[in-house]
């Protein structure tokens, strides 16, 4: 845990260290070196990612009580931290207060695969669409006059073919995904002609109008985050995405072009996206 201030400096130790006033329920040292203390940058009231905090489904995770205040640090990043009221648990009788780059969202259940385990933070897994029956997994193809696969596609073999494995994480420091958390989508490998890393993007002005692609496509990409949501059947979810700028979120579904081919897109309408399920993925993938 790390703890802000601002804290009351009792004495100085030695040229580069201070001893500070801290509560008694504090469970660091009093003295720190100068190198540790950090002050925070900017207002308070600059524009921010939002600050996701939720339970793991493994066991509840030390839960802050309060949400304290959030800002921006390190000039020109886009980094937050947020201070937090802390009561109780792990030996704290009395209450503390820390810094937190991240938590999973109070309140939110966390994501879970066909087996009802926990998708953890930055795991592989199958993401299998319930779209059609003779459909399997995703994986990439070369769409339109695409030399290379960077389309995100459903396969059209038999669904037993699993597709290829994705890469689910989050920039924040959690052990499990939740619901509504924001996303990093990323094939955990691709064709030595595709860019690295291998992430979805979102790419406007498509015929199919916004498709799922990796980067290098050479059109608009639309900058913003993916996301889990639940159905409303159990284990299974809906891929969504956001744009930053519009702050407009749509769901993930399937647009069938002329050749056949199942396109990943960003539809317009409440509903009309897939609904899927996770399978964690082995060494071997079928």
């Amino acid at each position: 845990m790390k703890y802000f201030g601002p804290f009351e400096v009792i004495e100085r130790i030695g040229a580069v260290a201070y001893k500070l006033k801290l509560t008694e329920t504090t469970c660091i040292h009093p003295v720190l070196h100068i190198s540790v203390l950090k002050k925070f940058v900017g207002s308070s009231k600059q524009p921010y990612l939002p600050l996701p905090l939720a339970m793991s489904a493994n066991g509840p995770i030390v839960q802050p009580i309060a949400v304290m205040d959030s800002r921006v640090i390190l000039r020109g990043s886009t980094q937050v931290k947020s201070g937090l009221r802390w009561c109780g648990g792990d030996g704290l009788n009395g209450c503390s207060e820390g810094v937190a780059s991240g938590f999973v969202r109070s309140g939110a259940d966390a994501v879970t695969d066909r087996d009802g385990a926990a998708i953890r933070n930055g795991g592989t897994y199958h993401i299998l669409p319930l779209f059609g029956v003779k459909n399997g997994g995703l994986e990439l193809a070369a769409t339109g006059n695409e030399t290379c696969p960077l389309t995100v596609v459903q396969s059209r073999t038999a669904q037993i073919f699993r597709g290829l494995p994705v890469r689910i994480s989050s920039p924040y420091r959690i052990a499990y995904i939740s619901e509504g958390l924001i996303l990093n989508l990323a094939f955990a490998s691709s064709p030595s002609c595709a860019p690295t890393p291998p992430n979805w993007t979102v790419v406007k002005g498509l015929p199919e109008g916004q498709g799922v692609k990796l980067p290098g496509y050479g059109r608009s990409t639309v900058s913003g985050w993916f996301k889990i949501e639940k159905s409303s059947l159990e284990y299974l979810y809906k891929l969504v995405f956001c744009a930053r700028a519009s702050k407009a979120c749509g769901e993930i579904g399937i647009s069938v072009d002329d050749e056949g081919i199942n396109r990943l897109v960003l539809t317009e309408e409440e509903g009309d996206g897939i609904i899927v399920e996770f399978m964690k993925a082995s060494s071997v993938s079928a």
